[in-house]
């Protein structure tokens, strides 16, 4: 025993991920799919880890594919195998594009800021999608804010050095931008669209208003202003 584990919960991931030829484990096939599945996929996934091989990850991920993705959006536990992701995840994070948990939409978006190539693009644009879904606009109650997997999601995704490939991405930030929102959640999002010359109207509504109302800080009115002076030249520029 060690630390009240025993030798086969030990060594069983190892072994499991070791097996290159394909070879029946009716034991791992149980664990990955059982009541285990917790405790037993993250020692798998360190093992997988530990034998550098790209290939081996991805046939494993081909097999058990639902037990394996909720884990992989656990930065924890899935630091073992980051050094393999690339456009081969793709088309699995896309299957989970608009399903699970807001935990689960944090953890693709992390995983997707690995992957710097065109393939990544359509899943960029199903996340964004997802996540201005999310926002009632005649709802009268602050959305999602203390929701931190949420918003933590959403600047990973604004992150992504292709996020601004996505067409119509300015619009789309600028649509949920009216839903009631806590005023730091809407600084958020401001930030994001302060790229794009196309917000500069926006922009300097928001200087305006902000102006207005004591409970903003001065440095967000600021930031607005020289935001809004950088937006115009750009704009003149184009």
């Amino acid at each position: 025993m060690n630390g009240g584990e025993s030798a086969n919960a030990l060594v069983r991931p190892a072994i499991a991920a070791a097996n290159r030829f394909g070879l029946p484990i009716p034991w791992h096939q149980e664990l990955m799919t059982g009541v285990l599945v917790t405790t037993y996929v993250p020692k798998y996934l360190a093992c997988l880890g530990a034998l550098n091989d790209s290939d081996r990850f991805y046939e494993e991920l081909a097999q058990h594919e639902d037990a394996l993705i909720s884990h992989l959006c656990n930065a924890a536990q899935a630091k073992p195998v980051l050094k393999y992701v690339d456009a081969r995840i793709v088309p699995f994070l896309t299957r989970y594009v608009s399903s699970g948990t807001d935990e689960l939409f944090e953890g693709l978006c992390t995983l997707a800021l690995r992957v710097n190539t065109p393939e990544i693009d359509a899943l960029l644009v199903g996340l964004l999608y997802r996540w201005t879904q999310r926002f009632d606009l005649r709802s009268a109650v602050l959305q999602h804010d203390e929701n931190t997997p949420f918003w933590r999601g959403f600047n990973r995704l604004a992150e992504h050095p292709r996020f601004t490939t996505i067409e119509g991405w300015q619009s789309r930030l600028a649509s949920v931008l009216p839903a009631p929102m806590s005023w730091y959640r809407a600084e958020n999002i401001v930030r994001v669209l302060e790229r794009d010359p196309r917000s500069y109207i926006l922009i300097e509504s928001r200087l305006f208003k902000a102006a207005n109302w004591e409970h903003f800080h001065q440095d967000e009115i600021d930031r607005l202003d020289d935001a809004g002076e950088r937006l115009f030249h750009e704009l003149l520029e184009c």
